[in-house]
């Protein structure tokens, strides 16, 4: 990554970098007039384009409260795409699917004050120039990922950047291969102790809001992805409910998109028992235990 930057800034030697990163589905090409807009929002004061210096295309040098910032535009992926890969799903599509980058960087800080004391700034300028292209943001001083969603972008906006790059504000998924025998267990005692959770549904009272859930498989082309539904109805040959999670790669679903699933499909299940939860046979195996 440090290749990148000298690619990018072209400087003989530069402070360890402390940056906010937009992965870009498609490169982009940032204006003066893109960067002082976007600072004048995240201020909440104009901040004029006579005070953003562009030093050559999409790249542009400026003073915000003090602090030495560049923002820049690259045409090229940020992160390398032949690492290993990352165990949250989410986060490597995102790796996968970028092609150009956004930086904003900080350079020098006031005298007496610490160049990552202008995160929170950032934050609230990153917040400012993210489109629909916009994937995932990574922070370069903590090393830190996260998906561009309107959870992150909220406290961005609020000034909490370096908690939000250190929040989960989204819903993980994590890989298990499809030959995994513990898996293959867990998947088979759900679907052995199927009437278990069927007789729970339909021995609860009327008004009982407890959440009975269960997980099966949603396939697009050559991806299957395993998703938790809220169970809403019960037949002997399949469960009809909604969605508890955004697919990754299922894009005719959504969150709370209803659904049916055939009981041979379903793979996981769950509803609370006493101060527990019955079911979540591949829970553990999921989150790496």
């Amino acid at each position: 990554m440090l290749g990148f930057l000298k690619r990018l800034f072209g400087r003989k030697s530069s402070p360890d970098p402390v940056a906010l990163v937009i992965l870009e589905e498609t490169p982009r090409i940032l204006s003066v007039g893109h960067v002082a807009q976007a600072v004048s929002r995240a201020v909440g004061r104009s901040f004029p384009e006579s005070q953003v210096a562009e030093e050559r295309p999409s790249y542009h040098r400026l003073t915000v409260d003090g602090f030495e910032l560049t923002v820049a535009s690259a045409p090229f992926p940020y992160l390398p795409k032949e690492s290993a890969p990352h165990p949250e799903m989410r986060l490597q599509d995102a790796i996968d699917r970028h092609e150009g980058a956004v930086l904003v960087d900080c350079w020098a800080a006031p005298e007496g004050r610490d160049r990552k004391e202008a995160t929170g700034m950032m934050g609230r300028m990153v917040a400012e120039l993210v489109d629909d292209a916009s994937l995932a943001v990574f922070c370069f001083h903590t090393q830190r990922l996260n998906l561009v969603d309107e959870t992150l972008l909220s406290m961005f906006r609020d000034g909490r950047a370096l908690e939000a790059m250190e929040t989960i504000t989204f819903e993980p998924i994590a890989g298990v291969e499809s030959g995994d025998a513990r898996m293959q267990a867990a998947i088979a005692e759900a679907r052995d102790r199927w009437p278990e959770f069927a007789a729970a549904f339909s021995a609860k009272p009327v008004g009982d809001d407890r959440p009975f859930i269960l997980k099966a498989p949603f396939g697009e082309g050559d991806h299957c992805e395993h998703m938790w539904v809220q169970v809403e109805a019960i037949t002997s040959e399949k469960a009809t409910g909604v969605l508890l999670n955004d697919p990754l790669y299922r894009h005719g679903l959504k969150k709370g998109s209803r659904v049916d699933v055939a009981v041979q499909e379903i793979t996981d299940w769950a509803y609370p028992e006493g101060e527990a939860f019955a079911g979540m046979f591949s829970e553990a195996i999921v989150r790496g235990g």
